[in-house]
């Protein structure tokens, strides 16, 4: 950590996650799509009893719809515990050789439904799309005042989300990031490839996030931030964690590193 607040004698760039970032962490499924002939609360139990093994948001949208409607998690015996592929999802085979996966959606199905807007979440059974949950974002009502102030003092601004591209583009729309500046549909090691381009430029970075997905781009930022209520391993790669989540106060925490790194 020390060793990024030494590197930073001035920052040109910030890139931001998205999701739990720029984004409101409270959120709710506002649309589900089923295959034929499958029951949905049966399927959607399924998804519960991989969701309770990850923190990523889109999961805990399928927690708290299934805890609204009093949905129980499916009682199902896996081979191994389900596991977390950072950018991808979980993964877990059942007692009868079935494999389950929780995670980013196919892109024909979202483009099948009409629904690129919004962010998803896709239940697979065997590779086959399930259920797809569609979830609204809600911008955090400080970010266009705080974007606006880094513009005002000359610095890029980027945007990098393993979301897929429509969802992307309509919060970058909506907070004034341009499209040019936006990555869409990335893995872990595309952002931190995203960080590693930009300083070949001679550019300062300034990473923030909240997930699983963003410790590789902590790592190769010049600084790294962590907001309010990050995963422990994003916390654990940034070199600074945040404890409030107003995101106004980043400018003035970007000045008290710049000011500890001149005394």
């Amino acid at each position: 950590h020390a060793r990024s607040v030494e590197r930073a004698t001035r920052f040109d760039c910030i890139v931001f996650d998205k999701t739990g970032t720029l984004t409101e962490p409270g959120r709710s499924v506002a649309k589900i799509i089923v295959a034929q002939d499958v029951n949905p609360i049966a399927m959607l139990a399924m998804a519960v009893s991989l969701a309770k093994s990850s923190q990523h948001l889109m999961a805990q949208a399928i927690l708290q719809k299934a805890k609204s409607e009093r949905i129980m998690e499916a009682k199902i015996v896996w081979l191994d515990a389900p596991i977390e592929m950072a950018g991808k999802g979980i993964s877990a085979v059942a007692a009868d050789g079935t494999r389950w996966f929780l995670g980013r959606p196919l892109r024909m199905e979202l483009t099948a439904n009409g629904d690129e807007a919004m962010s998803s979440i896709q239940l697979r059974r065997d590779g086959a799309p399930i259920l797809t949950c569609f979830v609204y974002e809600f911008v955090r009502p400080e970010v266009v005042a705080l974007l606006r102030t880094f513009r005002q003092n000359n610095m890029q601004i980027w945007l990098a989300s393993g979301d897929h591209s429509q969802a992307v583009l309509r919060c970058a729309q909506a907070v004034g990031i341009q499209n040019a500046h936006c990555r869409a549909n990335c893995l872990p090691d595309d952002k931190a490839q995203l960080i590693k381009e930009l300083q070949t430029q001679g550019l300062r970075v300034v990473f923030v996030g909240d997930g699983i997905n963003d410790a590789p781009a902590m790592a190769a930022a010049d600084l790294s931030i962590a907001v309010q209520g990050a995963s422990r391993i994003a916390q654990t790669s940034a070199s600074v964690v945040m404890t409030r989540g107003d995101l106004s106060l980043l400018p003035q925490l970007l000045t008290s590193v710049l000011t500890c790194r001149q005394r």
